[in-house]
């Protein structure tokens, strides 16, 4: 699952799932680093075959409403014009395929 992977690489950082049915962005990170607080991320994940031009907007409200620094689209289907991963300006995110990307050592440690 997805944010058992978050939850492995960012320890320190709160991650909460959406239960199924309720409005909102599928998790949220809540970035931390030395106990402080520093931002929010909003995931979006999407396991279907077809790309959705509704979710970029869906996600940006999303982000509006709970005042996310970020948010993210993961889906195994992305726009058309998109080889690998692209930026949405509308929903002030990325969309990448369902896989997470590869982390060195060091990277995503946070700093505020």
């Amino acid at each position: 699952m997805f944010h058992e992977e978050l939850q492995q690489r960012f320890r320190d950082n709160e991650i909460t799932i959406t239960p199924q049915g309720q409005a909102g962005a599928d998790i949220t990170q809540r970035v931390r680093t030395g106990g402080r607080e520093c931002g929010a991320i909003l995931w979006e994940c999407q396991r279907t075959a077809r790309w959705d031009g509704r979710w970029p907007g869906k996600l940006a409200r999303d982000a509006g409403k709970t005042q996310a620094n970020l948010a993210v689209i993961v889906s195994e289907a992305l726009p058309r014009d998109a080889d690998g991963s692209c930026q949405l300006e509308e929903a002030c995110g990325y969309a990448t395929t369902a896989t997470p990307p590869t982390w060195r050592p060091g990277e995503g440690q946070a700093t505020c």
